[in-house]
């Protein structure tokens, strides 16, 4: 199928995602009505995630915002800005930027809003680095009780990449 062709469209909070495919316009049948998409850029990288089920990336180099403190108290739960205004210098840094992309891979997942995310969601990362979510309203798929899955890496070392999966 040429690019050109693919049939992508856009959910409510404008999140791409690959409408139907007719069938036989590929070698094999979807699994799903339709595919997930999620992008994010910077400077230097590109990431791309493609999956029959939700899922959401995002990647950012560490220490580019300046005011850490200030911008954690008005974008992240009380909870978390509390842990980074506890870190300083390179650690205080990598722990911002790690529960920013986390949020950012959650919201092109789930299309929660930044204002419901910020007073219902609370991310802890433990000390092997494998980060949690925790709902403190209804999860917004209550059929399960947490279908969500986070991954954390640095593609090269000044970067932090979180994928979140609703599988």
């Amino acid at each position: 199928m040429p690019p050109a062709d693919l049939p992508l469209a856009f959910n409510n909070v404008g999140a791409p995602f690959m409408a139907p495919i007719p069938a036989g316009a590929i070698n094999r049948a979807p699994t799903e009505d339709h595919w997930h998409l999620s992008l994010s850029h910077t400077h230097l990288l590109i990431a791309c995630a493609l999956a029959p089920f939700p899922i959401g990336v995002d990647i950012e180099p560490i220490g580019r915002v300046v005011h850490i403190d200030d911008v954690a108290r008005r974008m992240f739960h009380p909870t978390e800005a509390d842990e980074i205004a506890l870190l300083s210098g390179d650690e205080k840094k990598l722990r911002f930027t790690q529960y920013w992309t986390l949020r950012e891979a959650f919201y092109k997942a789930s299309g929660m809003s930044l204002p419901d995310m910020k007073k219902g969601v609370v991310f802890h990362i433990n000390d092997s680095g494998l980060p949690k979510i925790m709902f403190l309203t209804p999860d917004p798929r209550p059929e399960t009780p947490n279908p969500w899955q986070f991954s954390l890496s640095r593609p090269i070392p000044d970067h932090v990449m979180a994928v979140a999966v609703c599988s």
